[in-house]
């Protein structure tokens, strides 16, 4: 059973994310709080789109300071530290969000990052010295339910026909996604080498030896940003979009909406290496890998 909305979350929710809870929330209250009690920690982490102030107030009482991660700006918030490591997004986004005592760790220099893409960042943007595209990256989530990536596949078949250039193709999967026998499919068919990897644990190291990325808007837009990765971005998922917007904006990736055929393979045709350059340039003056680093500095001032 999903607890109730009130009217104003109803008008903030696009749609609900709810249904990602494994049950009522407010049954989980007596076990989580037992486990605080126990723990006594002096920090909580909440990253779950369902969740809100609500559920942060119960929990508030069992730790001395509570951290939440977000970056819909859609539902009011009751926290110590709150995290928005979307480009551009500023302080008025939260205004009547939280209280006027939350710390808010806003924008694109907060990007929370694995170690190993700050390893890999400087032999990346070495490599970015000479542009070209001849090593193609697809990286449309570890799911990807409704099968972009096979739309994708479609238009490098067509894009790989009318260049004159040595192409490789690696498509990235996770472990549990539906559709890899039609992504397997659409792979052999194309004329240039290709391989479907999955669940790989060396992403840092895949982005960096290759030219461009057509990935999602998600949180992996930070990881080649950092890379300094050209991209083109798509976005899958609703909370995606304005991701997608900022860095298109910034010219940092270029924003490939509806119809994805059709505006993909016009922007390979006409990208260029002028263009690449920008697109490196741009993307990993926003990130440098060391987010982790700036947040933790905060929680030791505070």
């Amino acid at each position: 059973m999903l607890f109730e909305l009130s009217p104003i979350d109803i008008d903030q929710i696009k749609f609900t994310y709810l249904e990602w809870l494994s049950e009522n929330w407010s049954d989980e209250i007596p076990e989580l709080t037992l486990i605080l009690e126990s723990y006594k920690p002096d920090l909580l982490v909440v990253d779950h789109y369902a969740l809100d102030e609500k559920w942060e107030r119960k929990l508030t009482p069992f730790t001395k300071k509570l951290f939440v991660i977000d970056d819909l700006a859609n539902r009011k918030h009751h926290c110590d530290y709150l995290l928005d490591q979307t480009v551009a997004r500023t302080a008025d986004a939260y205004s009547k969000l939280v209280s006027s005592k939350t710390c808010l760790l806003l924008g694109a220099e907060y990007a929370l990052l694995r170690p190993e893409f700050k390893k890999w960042r400087d032999t990346s943007l070495g490599q970015r010295v000479e542009t070209k595209v001849e090593k193609i990256l697809v990286t449309l989530g570890g799911v990807d339910e409704k099968n972009y990536t096979g739309r994708v596949l479609n238009v490098l078949k067509q894009f790989i026909s009318v260049v004159d250039s040595h192409i490789s193709v690696t498509i990235i999967l996770g472990e549990s996604a539906p559709n890899v026998a039609l992504v397997e499919a659409k792979a052999k068919a194309l004329s240039c080498s290709v391989q479907v990897l999955r669940n790989v644990t060396n992403m840092a190291e895949i982005m960096s030896s290759s030219d461009l990325c057509i990935g999602a808007a998600g949180s992996t837009s930070w990881e080649r940003c950092c890379l300094g990765l050209p991209s083109f971005i798509l976005v899958i998922a609703d909370n995606q979009r304005f991701i997608a917007e900022r860095l298109d904006e910034k010219n940092a990736a270029i924003f490939i909406d509806e119809p994805i055929e059709k505006k993909l393979l016009e922007q390979l045709i006409k990208l260029d290496n002028l263009k690449m350059k920008k697109l490196s340039a741009n993307s990993a003056s926003l990130i440098d890998g060391l987010g982790a680093s700036r947040i933790i500095e905060k929680l030791l001032l505070n």
